[in-house]
């Protein structure tokens, strides 16, 4: 009867916006997914150059793509640690003078591009007669620096107080702890 097909009809239009919200929310979960998933698969083919995908999302998505990509950037600094180690593994054991064995391995420790660093540093030599510091490898360091820290005293200015105290002293801007100085000497630790 009348009221029948109208039941009838009722059903199947609820039916049809019921297939129609389920395909709808199975795009809007697969389609992330399959993004996510081609991500993860350059990333394991070290294929990945570009930025992670979906981050910005404010749903679970956006979480399970923050959550691969910290293990990327973790994997990223495992990574380029690694390099670092075995170039500088592999410097030790070459039959190059002390002096540009160091200047070498401040150059591949500088260049690790997750340590965020100024591109400059120097490696000093303890010379137990004088009870000195050496300095025997720089890399960029200004010409003040290079003759005031030829030869540095235990006990003085950053590097000479860490050395004497065989402890890693931070500083994240000049202070009174550093005794050397002069004119024009840019910020720096």
């Amino acid at each position: 009867s009348r009221a029948q097909k109208i039941l009838t009809a009722s059903i199947s239009v609820l039916i049809m916006l019921m297939l129609g919200v389920i395909y709808l929310v199975t795009k809007s979960i697969s389609k992330p997914f399959a993004i996510l998933t081609d991500h993860i698969n350059l990333m394991r083919e070290k294929r990945n150059n570009g930025p992670f995908p979906l981050v910005d999302r404010a749903d679970e998505i956006g979480t399970l793509a923050e959550t691969f990509k910290a293990f990327d950037d973790g994997m990223n600094k495992a990574e380029a640690s690694r390099l670092a180690i075995h170039r500088v593994l592999e410097i030790s054991i070459k039959s190059t003078h002390l002096k540009k064995q160091l200047e070498e391995v401040l150059d591949v420790i500088l260049s690790v591009p997750w340590l965020k660093i100024q591109s400059k540093g120097s490696i000093f030599l303890y010379d137990k007669k004088s009870d000195e510091l050496v300095l025997t490898a720089q890399h960029d360091l200004a010409a003040p620096l290079l003759s005031q820290c030829a030869r540095l005293p235990m006990g003085h200015c950053l590097c000479g107080k860490a050395a004497s105290s065989k402890t890693t002293i931070y500083a994240e801007a000049i202070d009174h702890r550093h005794d050397i100085s002069f004119d024009g000497i840019k910020p720096h630790g």
